[in-house]
């Protein structure tokens, strides 16, 4: 019996790049004809394939390319994580536009359906007659996703969830570890790609192919990482430039529009991941604490209408040496094991942020950090380790602020004005609050929710409330 690497079409990207065209909601580049012109360019400078995701955009990249085209279809359901073709007749839809091949979320995460991943696996051979790849985010999901069926596995989702490591770069160690361990299987890295080094170490690692998305389709991405590299990131982006006649105003709601829009579309996986976090937390008894270094995004959250009174915040006491009050402010929140602490910092570069995150890791909290990457990237670290806040986290959420935070300029002024890392940092930490609370509610609990102390019978409310929330835990 040959091998699932031995056959035809898998024989075909076997050491090669595969091109991940999709484009967000948001982006200009959502249309079928787009994303067909993507892998047409693609396939001109030599990928091996694509990965195309919906049935329309399937159909686009067939009509101009015989290349092999890994279908996805993303349909995300309530109360539910899984939603990379969560089910068949999603599979059924990509193949019968062209897919040669179906990519599914293989991971432990309860599926929409109610079926297993070996049922899904099983119906798609049987009834479609294409390989299945299984995304998976753990060494033992991709072993338990090949004993189900899957005939290859590729690291898609790891770094994505509550439970799989968040890495700046591709899973080259999981991807190592499938390898050594699934023989004759292709191991496919997807995630995180961005250098010809990061290619080079996968198939070091001895992959089967590489998926690489954002650093070839996304020009949005490829753009603001040479805008990071420009020597003066105080000044304000070509688009916002002062000479422009559009008032400030009307920029300055246009520029926030679209950072939100693309906070939803890049922050997504990682908004959900630090949901998983905190609903495990809050099932589990746990507080989540909340720490800022002087933006205030701790007081947006706890104690507010419409906040989980789970939440808590952290303080650090003054005096003594470093450690001990930051081991005193950990012991005042409750940061336990199991428990969460979320840290909001736009460098993350000072020592005791750092120090405060590496304390809670130690005593078995997860730690979900909220800050600017492209910031604190261009800022020297004060721990002496070396490390950013953004090193030690177990999920990093980006607020997406340029270096320099500000971002908008004003005719006549020389500097720009507006933080970006606040509106970042707010509406990322209230869509986790939001999709913990959905997934805390799809397991049957009920959070604790302050309701507004001004409203008919206010404090009593938050009485009766909190008084539950010390009763149930939750």
């Amino acid at each position: 019996m040959s091998k699932p690497e031995d056959t035809p079409l898998l024989g075909r990207i076997r050491g090669g790049l595969i091109v991940s065209c999709q484009a967000g909601p948001e982006s200009p580049l959502n249309s079928p004809d787009m994303i067909a012109a993507l892998a047409a360019s693609a396939g001109r400078g030599g990928a091996h394939g694509f990965r195309v995701d919906r049935p329309e955009n399937v159909a686009a990249v067939r009509k101009q390319s015989a290349l092999p085209i890994i279908g996805i279809n993303k349909q995300p359901r309530t109360g539910f994580d899984v939603f990379i073709t969560p089910g068949f007749d999603a599979a059924r839809a990509i193949v019968d536009a062209g897919a040669d091949l179906v990519a599914i979320d293989a991971t432990q995460r309860p599926r929409p359906e109610g079926d297993t991943v070996g049922d899904l696996i099983a119906r798609i051979h049987r009834e479609c007659g294409v390989p299945v790849m299984a995304d998976i985010a753990s060494h033992a999901e991709g072993l338990a996703a090949v004993e189900a069926g899957a005939d290859l596995v590729a690291t898609t989702i790891a770094g994505y969830t509550p439970y799989s490591r968040h890495e700046a770069g591709p899973a080259l160690e999981l991807a190592a570890a499938l390898v050594a361990d699934l023989p004759g299987i292709p191991v496919i890295v997807e995630g995180r790609i961005w250098t010809i080094e990061d290619i080079q170490a996968c198939f070091a690692a001895g992959v089967h192919a590489v998926v690489v998305g954002s650093a070839i389709t996304v020009p949005e991405f490829i753009t603001r990482r040479f805008v990071a590299a420009l020597p003066e990131q105080d000044r304000e982006p070509v688009a916002d430039a002062p000479e422009t006649t559009e008032p400030a105003v009307d920029r300055l709601f246009g520029r926030v529009l679209q950072e939100l829009a693309d906070l939803r579309d890049n922050q997504r996986p990682m908004i959900e991941a630090a949901a998983g976090l905190v609903a495990d937390a809050i099932a589990g008894g746990h507080r989540v604490a909340v720490y800022d270094t002087g933006h205030l995004v701790s007081h947006e959250f706890v104690a507010r209408t419409g906040g989980l009174v789970a939440l808590t915040r952290l303080e650090i006491p003054a005096g003594a040496d470093s450690q001990t009050r930051i081991e005193a402010g950990l012991d005042s929140a409750s940061v336990v094991s199991g428990g969460v602490l979320i840290i909001g910092s736009v460098s993350g570069t000072s020592r005791d942020t750092v120090e405060l995150a590496m304390a809670a890791r130690h005593r078995g909290a997860a730690v979900v950090a909220v800050t600017a990457s492209k910031h604190s990237s261009r800022l020297e670290p004060e721990h002496p380790s070396g490390r950013r806040l953004l090193d030690v986290a177990d999920v990093v959420l980006d607020n997406q602020a340029p270096y320099g935070d500000a971002f908008l300029t004003v005719r006549l002024l020389d500097r720009p004005l507006v933080p970006l890392s606040g509106l970042g940092a707010v509406t990322a930490l209230w869509a986790v609050i939001a999709s913990a609370a959905e997934k805390l509610a799809a397991r049957g609990i009920e959070p604790s929710v302050y309701r507004s102390i001004h409203l008919p019978g206010g404090p009593a409310d938050v009485a009766q409330i909190e008084a539950r929330y010390a009763k149930k835990g939750h």
